[in-house]
């Protein structure tokens, strides 16, 4: 779901640069009338999708008993099936267990997620949206046209690293990739900083940027869905994210209004990451930083399977 949001970010730009460059006139207005019959295309094509529903009584008893008799492959077998049955237990006991003093609440877990996310999400946008601008007040090597390429590029790699993570993400504890994710869009802004507009810069700075954002958000979700324990994220938690996401908004116009010189936006994207990071390390503390990053059995499990 994440990489689809992406390949929409990539293809919007391209179809308002194609209209202003390759087609000068359909303009704007017309860029953004064929995104509007693309979205009107695609919503009457997923309105014929037929929901999966639940199956009836009788398919259901057929297919308990159908996994009955492949279950019987012997004593290896169901050993085996005995031992992975007390082992997915003994990790939802341990998980289900009341707070104590390693852990956090699920009301404070989800107010920190919510942050994050709104703050992320805003550097995210913010990124996107002021490169040109930074590119252009700086004064540096790269014009309008190339930034505007450059920025293309961020979307590019943010698009391709969120498809990548679908497949990692059972490999990976979410801590571990928020970390690591974090980390590479506080060193990209801090080149791009740095560079004050040289042509290195602000491309490596660009892909670097979109593939450390690529994940955290889908990183984010699925790390306080492991802190929530059994039952994951209830329709209230969801309401929450929904919440922080939105407000990156806010971030975003806040952010504008650190447009006073050429530094100071790249330098406000670069203190509300490590703000971002600050507040997950604040819950990493809390949960116990063994805990958080650690490995458990599932996860072995879901690495052989």
């Amino acid at each position: 779901i994440n990489g689809g949001f992406g390949l929409g970010a990539l293809v919007a730009p391209l179809i308002v640069y194609a209209a202003l460059d390759v087609a000068p006139g359909v303009g704007v207005t017309g860029a953004y009338w064929t995104v509007a019959v693309a979205a009107i295309a695609v919503a009457m094509y997923s309105s014929r999708v037929v929901a999966p529903a639940r199956p009836e009584e009788g398919e259901e008893d057929e297919e308990e008993e159908r996994g009955k008799e492949e279950g019987e492959g012997g004593a290896e077998g169901a050993a085996e099936g005995a031992a992975e049955g007390a082992e997915l237990a003994a990790d939802r006991l341990a998980s289900s267990s009341p707070p104590t003093r390693e852990t956090i609440g699920p009301g404070a877990a989800t107010a920190a997620t919510a942050v994050f996310i709104a703050l992320v999400v805003g550097v995210e946008t913010s990124f996107g949206a002021f490169l040109v601008s930074y590119c252009l007040g700086v004064g540096g090597e790269v014009g309008e046209k190339e930034a505007d390429l450059a920025t293309t590029a961020f979307w590019t790699t943010f698009t391709l690293g969120r498809f990548a993570a679908a497949g990692l993400v059972a490999r990976q504890r979410p801590a571990a990739t928020l970390s690591g994710h974090c980390a590479c869009v506080c060193v990209a802004l801090a080149v791009v900083l740095g560079g004050r507009g040289s042509r290195m810069s602000v491309w490596f700075g660009s892909v670097l940027f979109g593939a450390g954002m690529s994940s955290v958000f889908a990183a984010a979700v699925a790390h306080l869905n492991e802190l929530l324990g059994p039952g994951g994220m209830s329709g209230g938690a969801g309401g929450w994210i929904s919440a922080g996401a939105s407000s990156g908004t806010l971030v975003m116009l806040a952010t504008s209004q650190a447009l006073g010189t050429p530094d100071a936006v790249m330098a406000t994207l670069l203190a509300l990451s490590v703000c971002a990071m600050g507040t997950m390390g604040a819950v990493w503390t809390r949960v116990g930083w063994r805990r958080a990053f650690g490995s458990t059995g599932r996860d072995e499990r879901m690495c052989r399977r």
